[in-house]
């Protein structure tokens, strides 16, 4: 009989999980920067128009959340995340073989499968590790994703510029069906069933971190808005975005722990997810927000003001409603 975990963080289990959560945000973020680009030059539509598919991205993401929890009791938990992987690698390739009437469908299911395997990957990792280092765990977790966001976000538009947009695809869907034969060989124990309901909260959203998961929507906001610039802001925007996603992801850690401990003994995924879904919406709705600065003819210039805009708040928010309402609230 295998042991599903030992008395150190980075077993063969746990390696495997971090690689595969690697790959699945690198796949995601491959071609999610490029799209409004892509639908003005495939389909001769305004910029603008390319934004509706970072909506229904985010529309997925959360119309899935109430499922978390019954889903990871009624299923195999490496099983929805394997699988999901290889719907959200499918589901991308809707942008090469569907018209534009489909795209909006496509952005909802790529958030959707996005959604539920980013949250099975949470769940997963907590499974495989034993509870005296499942806050090391979350950390390193939280950082292999964000180095899969840093490398997808940035290499998508490397692809994108030197071989089209459908190279592109194929190179994400690749990445993905590859995490997905990661995560098909983690072992993991099995585990009874204990009867949740259909829809609940439970892995979705953690109502006591509502404050924080503000800080850092606007703390993801701001890397956003400026990457929609990188094909014309030269090298200035390809630093900036790098230096911002950069301390994005450095950051992350210590505000997932931050999460936890608003959280309760069995709520430890919930505060995950809440902060990985703080992220993706406050990326996703910085990047909807620099496309449109740009269809309004905006430099990098005014790209920085209004990402700076956001950092300024998220350091006054820190400063003010977090540290008001962190100590009140924080149970562990």
């Amino acid at each position: 009989m295998k042991k599903s975990n030992t008395d150190h963080l980075f077993t063969q289990a746990f390696r495997r999980l971090c690689e595969s959560d690697f790959l699945l945000f690198m796949a995601v973020y491959l071609p999610l920067p490029v799209l409004p680009f892509e639908v003005a030059r495939q389909w001769n539509l305004p910029l603008t128009s390319g934004c509706l598919l970072y909506v229904l991205f985010v529309v997925g993401m959360l119309a899935v959340g109430p499922f978390h929890a019954y889903l990871g009791d009624a299923y195999k938990r490496k099983h929805l995340l394997t699988y999901f992987l290889v719907v959200l690698s499918l589901s991308m390739l809707g942008y090469e073989y569907l018209d534009w009437s489909w795209w909006p469908t496509v952005a909802f299911a790529q958030g959707a499968s996005f959604g539920l395997a980013s949250t099975a990957a949470v769940t997963v990792s907590i499974d495989v590790t034993i509870s005296s280092l499942r806050t090391q765990c979350n950390k390193a977790v939280a950082c292999f994703s964000r180095a899969g966001m840093l490398v997808g976000a940035l290499g998508g538009w490397l692809f994108w510029q030197e071989f089209g947009f459908f190279t592109l695809l194929h190179v994400a869907a690749a990445v993905g069906i590859v995490g997905s034969l990661v995560s098909s060989r983690i072992y993991l124990a099995f585990r009874a069933p204990i009867g949740l309901p259909l829809c609940s909260l439970d892995r979705f959203l953690l109502p006591g971190g509502w404050f924080l998961a503000l800080n850092v929507f606007f703390l993801a906001f701001a890397p956003g808005v400026l990457l929609p610039f990188m094909p014309t802001g030269g090298i200035g925007a390809w630093v900036s975005a790098f230096l911002l996603l950069l301390a994005l992801a450095l950051l992350l850690a210590p505000f997932t722990v931050g999460f936890v401990d608003l959280s309760h003994h069995c709520q430890r995924g919930t505060a995950n997810t809440t902060c990985q879904l703080s992220v993706e919406v406050g990326l996703t709705c910085g990047l909807a927000t620099g496309v449109w600065l740009l269809s309004e003819g905006m430099s990098l210039a005014d790209g920085w003001k209004v990402g700076g805009c956001a950092l300024a708040v998220a350091i006054l928010l820190r400063y003010t409603l977090t540290a008001y309402y962190f100590p009140k609230k924080r149970v562990r």
